[in-house]
């Protein structure tokens, strides 16, 4: 989930701990009021991104193993919080310990949440367990869900201005992304018994528009891939020409048209294939991806390139996000590369 969203999820869930109001509308247990409540909630609400640092040692092992790892566990977001709340006790001079700590933790709840509707998938159980969870629900930037959650949190600023908070009146507020979510779950099963997918497949959120999903499906040695939609949806169509991707639109099809791609997986494909996805130092991105694909394969003077991506970051007109090689020189070495991200621009991988 990108990190605006996550900053307004966190000030608006850090306003339902309750706590006695002074006639100012303010805690008193606290010495402050929703503003501060907000500030503390949107602030810890980044704070599970902070495994991002951990990106500039090792880009693909960060990818695969480090990131939503223990900063996103269930298990370990107590821990989190009372280290956090401790800290901000210590330096704003906060009085009310227990409430404090309440608001942190909610705050790195909602991201684990949050986190958890798209795609990535989230290691809750951390260190414990390496098992990722994902909803596949939302789009990792999803502008509709976004706005749901600003109009939430303006209603909750509302009703703890007229403080409507005292009869928990408040808790009305969340029904915007609530039902934002319900109405989005709502296509998602409407699609899937329109396809009656196998146990293999999976619907995915795609850019842009709640109304747009990608199929995906796999047997022993094959992938098939799928773009569908729900309705047409004019905005999207718009958005993604303003955003100048290409062909976006039209490759969304009903779901008594859908147009099947086939791609062998890296597994069952030619030996160069075969050799430079088994590489030894190939193993993160071969735990990473889940629907992997060749994406190019790069012949030069110098050496020999097999890329590699993963179908759930293939969207029409888009770069995959996610692009790794294997290249080997004509002496035989091979060298780790990955693709920049929003570039065309390739980097070896130390």
């Amino acid at each position: 989930m990108d990190a605006l969203t996550h900053v307004f999820i966190g000030a608006l869930v850090a306003q339902l701990p309750a706590a006695k109001p002074s006639s100012a509308g303010a805690d008193t247990s606290t010495k402050t009021g929703w503003k501060l409540r907000a500030a503390i909630g949107a602030a810890v609400a980044l704070f599970p991104d902070i495994d991002y640092l951990l990106f500039w040692l090792n880009p693909l092992d960060f990818l695969a193993y480090w990131h939503r790892a223990e900063t996103h566990s269930l298990l370990l977001s107590p821990v989190w919080a009372a280290l956090i709340s401790y800290l901000l006790c210590k330096l704003l001079r906060l009085a009310n310990a227990a409430l404090v700590f309440t608001i942190c933790w909610l705050a790195i709840l909602s991201h684990l949440v949050a986190d958890t509707l798209t795609v990535f998938g989230t290691r809750w159980f951390a260190p414990l367990s390496d098992v990722k969870f994902s909803w596949d629900l939302l789009f990792i930037i999803d502008p509709y869900f976004t706005l749901s959650v600003m109009l939430a949190a303006l209603l909750m600023y509302i009703y703890r201005k007229k403080r409507w908070h005292q009869k928990r009146y408040h808790l009305a507020a969340l029904s915007p992304p609530l039902l934002y979510l319900a109405a989005v779950l709502g296509i998602k099963l409407t699609l899937t018994v329109q396809i009656a997918p196998n146990a293999d497949s999976r619907l995915l959120p795609q850019p842009f528009s709640p109304l747009y999903w990608q199929l995906l499906s796999e047997d022993e040695e094959h992938i098939y891939q799928a773009y569908l939609k729900f309705k047409t949806d004019p905005l999207a169509d718009n958005l993604s020409h303003a955003a100048g991707v290409t062909g976006f639109s039209g490759a969304y099809t009903r779901t008594d048209a859908l147009q099947w791609h086939s791609y062998t997986h890296p597994a069952h494909a030619e030996p160069l294939v075969q050799q430079a996805w088994q590489h030894p130092d190939f193993k993160a991105f071969r735990d990473f991806a889940e629907y992997p694909v060749v994406l190019a394969k790069e012949t030069s003077a110098k050496q020999g390139c097999v890329w590699f991506s993963d179908l759930r970051y293939h969207w029409p007109g888009i770069q995959p996000y996610f692009r790794y090689a294997m290249c080997q020189s004509q002496d035989g070495q091979w060298q780790l590369k990955r693709g920049r991200y929003f570039s065309e621009h390739n980097e070896e991988v130390n």
